[in-house]
């Protein structure tokens, strides 16, 4: 897949620069490209964060946009302690 169908993908509604407030374009795309590197795989925002060397919170916080788009699905894992865990998934 090259970057054309990406953005075609998942930026179809966009015209100049992503319109939502606090979502860069950017980063947007780093975030969909680790995802699509393995589109198989189901992957917790601090697996996506160390790859990108960013906070678990910006991530998450792109994942919930893709997930309002449509473009992501997630699913919750419970360990024997501690928080439950999301994996997402990206959906083609």
């Amino acid at each position: 897949m090259n970057q054309s169908e990406v953005d075609k993908l998942f930026l179809r509604n966009k015209t100049n620069g992503c319109s939502v407030k606090g979502i860069s374009e950017k980063t947007l795309m780093k975030i969909m490209n680790v995802l699509l590197g393995d589109s198989s795989k189901e992957w917790s925002s601090k697996e996506i964060s160390n790859i990108l060397n960013t906070s678990t919170v910006t991530v998450k916080k792109y994942l919930d946009h893709l997930m309002e788009l449509g473009r992501v699905e997630n699913s919750i894992y419970y360990g024997s302690v501690g928080r439950p865990e999301y994996k997402y998934k990206i959906i083609l």
